[in-house]
């Protein structure tokens, strides 16, 4: 399935507000299923988006994955592993 948990972890808006890259993180669900909701819905997200600021260019969202916080709870799972290890020999 699909369903997990998406925030917005990072945005980052042109220096000409015409674009912004929106990071997303994802826990406990199908990261390509989910970024394809959020891509096929990407019209009625800009529309909000469009309708909730008040600017006169709003920036067109552009959606990326970020992984780094499944990344670093890989590190810390290794570092566990290890720490274990070494107390299974001492």
């Amino acid at each position: 399935g699909q369903a997990g948990i998406t925030t917005v972890s990072r945005v980052e808006v042109s220096k000409d507000t015409k674009w912004a890259k929106v990071w997303i993180s994802i826990v406990g669900g199908d990261d390509d299923a989910i970024l394809k909701v959020i891509e096929k819905n990407m019209y009625d997200i800009q529309g909000e988006l469009n309708r909730a600021v008040d600017l006169k260019l709003v920036p067109r969202l552009q959606f990326y994955l970020d992984t780094s916080p499944r990344y670093a709870q890989h590190i810390n799972e290794l570092i566990d592993q290890i720490r274990k290890e070494d107390e299974q020999e001492n």
